[in-house]
């Protein structure tokens, strides 16, 4: 695996949205992150623009509600945030 590829940057995203989600308090497993991302690619068609291939997204789960950062040439989330009362 070298650095230009996809599977290495993928494997890179997946770091940081677990550090990431362990540093802002948003509460998920591995698994919830590989779920997610499913759930994302089949909701693609309705957000997907020619000329962006990163997207905010906010989702809403049980009891809580987080933005990500997903990357459609990448299939993968690149950060988390943990939404609190309508905002950041």
């Amino acid at each position: 695996m070298t650095a230009s590829d996809p599977a290495h940057h993928r494997a890179a995203c997946a770091r940081h949205v677990r550090r990431r989600a362990r540093q802002r308090g948003v509460v998920i497993r591995g698994d919830g992150i590989v779920r997610l991302e499913a759930a994302i690619e089949r909701l693609r068609p309705a957000f997907e623009t020619p000329d962006r291939h990163r997207f905010w997204l906010t989702v809403k789960r049980p009891g809580r509600r987080m933005r990500v950062l997903y990357d459609t040439r990448l299939h993968c989330l690149v950060t988390v945030w943990r939404l609190r009362n309508g905002g950041l």
